[in-house]
């Protein structure tokens, strides 16, 4: 123990302080200071974080102080052992260094595709605990029971998987804080039960389909003004969802070098094959998408600025950089608005566009796996989202009616 009075050199230059105290080797710092009134503090150095933990020992007794700081040394040096912070660390910063590492799998487990919607539901987090001083290890994990309504508060149409894909990446930046030390213990978020719903996707009828359709064609749909065509590209990125089935996100990526218009049969069908690359989907597959509209991909290159291979199809024309989501969102809402579809029981959303390919094509008659090939899904996905209607195709098919010169032998 060494201790040291005020104005000799070696002493720590801590405003005010008055007398200290160093216990091993100088790692533990005892000290009153002029405001303090007679008060002793500890300060611990913390080698691996590289600045001290400070804290008032509430005592004037100096015996009682040394054994109080020392209990802190031991405690300390405990937690150091066992790879814990001694510091607590914004909950906010635990998500951008979890992200960051997260980024770094990108191209070996991950795609480009699946770390942006993980980007995404950290924003939804952020939002849902807004002090950015919030410390990962004050949150109780009782806070989450309300997140789930908070999440249908913000957006009415979020759908449950969502909300457990959301869940599953808030468990995962707990256990990365505990992993790096920012937790003492194991944590698990608690959230409340989801009631089940059915997995079957509601698609557009006709009338629903013909209004959009009609209105996105209309002067009110496409303003003049829009030197950028924006609503433009809005119109053509709709319809080719509706034709092809492609997922949201995967249509924002297309690139020109991903699509070509090929012929149909008779030769004067126009329609349109893309290749989507494995960092493009969901499963990290690469898949190519057949689908009608092909004349949609000539009409963009008529009054795109970007037509390159490797330009984006839907596209800034200011800047060359692929229109951010908000542009869709905000020319979908005015468009649910003005065609009063937003006053319905059915929330439409631009993923009823691909459900709605899914059951018209089957309702053509394509087959469920080649359907299965051309959306990117398994036949078990298929089968429990559009189990019901195959159901009631099937049912019309072997009910249809029957010639009348041979119904009678069958009901003899």
């Amino acid at each position: 123990m060494t201790r040291i009075r005020q104005g000799k050199s070696s002493i720590d230059s801590h405003k005010h302080q008055l007398d200290q105290i160093n216990l091993y080797g100088g790692d533990v710092k005892l000290f009153t200071t002029e405001d303090s009134n007679g008060i002793w503090h500890v300060k611990i150095y913390i080698h691996e974080e590289k600045k001290y933990f400070r804290k008032s020992l509430r005592t004037r007794d100096e015996d009682l102080a040394r054994r109080l700081a020392e209990d802190e040394y031991v405690q300390i040096k405990a937690k150091r052992l066992t790879g814990q912070k001694i510091f607590k660390v914004c909950f906010h910063t635990v998500i951008d260094e979890w992200l960051v590492e997260q980024r770094g799998t990108v191209g070996l487990s991950k795609t480009l595709g699946r770390y942006h919607a993980i980007v995404s539901q950290t924003n939804w987090l952020k939002k849902f605990i807004k002090d950015p001083n919030y410390k990962i290890e004050d949150i109780q994990p009782s806070l989450f029971m309300d997140y789930y309504n908070f999440r249908k508060r913000k957006r009415s149409q979020v759908v449950n998987s969502t909300l457990v894909n959301e869940k599953a990446t808030i468990n995962a930046i707990f256990r990365f804080g505990i992993r790096k030390g920012y937790l003492s213990a194991i944590f698990q978020a608690e959230f409340p039960p989801l009631k089940k719903s059915s997995n079957y996707r509601e698609a557009l009828t006709i009338e629903e389909w013909r209004t959009i359709y009609t209105f996105m064609r209309s002067n009110d749909f496409l303003d003049k003004r829009d030197t950028l065509k924006v609503r433009h590209f809005v119109r053509d990125f709709t319809l080719l969802l509706a034709n092809t089935g492609l997922r949201f996100g995967e249509a924002r990526r297309l690139k020109w070098k991903h699509c070509k218009v090929v012929r149909g049969k008779d030769e004067k069908k126009k329609l349109c094959e893309i290749k989507l690359s494995a960092e493009m989907t969901k499963n990290r597959k690469p898949r190519t998408v057949q689908g009608l509209r092909g004349d949609v991909l000539e009409r963009i290159k008529s009054y795109s600025k970007y037509t390159k291979p490797n330009d984006f199809v839907f596209v800034d024309n200011n800047s060359g950089n692929q229109l951010t989501k908000d542009y869709y969102y905000r020319a979908w809402k005015f468009m649910m608005k003005n065609t009063g579809l937003d006053m319905g029981v059915k929330e439409i959303t631009f993923y009823n566009l691909r459900h709605s390919y899914a059951t018209w094509r089957l309702y053509a008659g394509v087959s469920s796996r080649a359907l299965c090939e051309n959306l990117g899904t398994g036949l078990k996905y298929l089968e429990e989202h559009y189990g019901q209607m195959q159901t009631k195709i099937m049912r019309d098919s072997l009910t249809k009616g029957i010639e009348p010169d041979i119904k009678y032998l069958l009901e003899e």
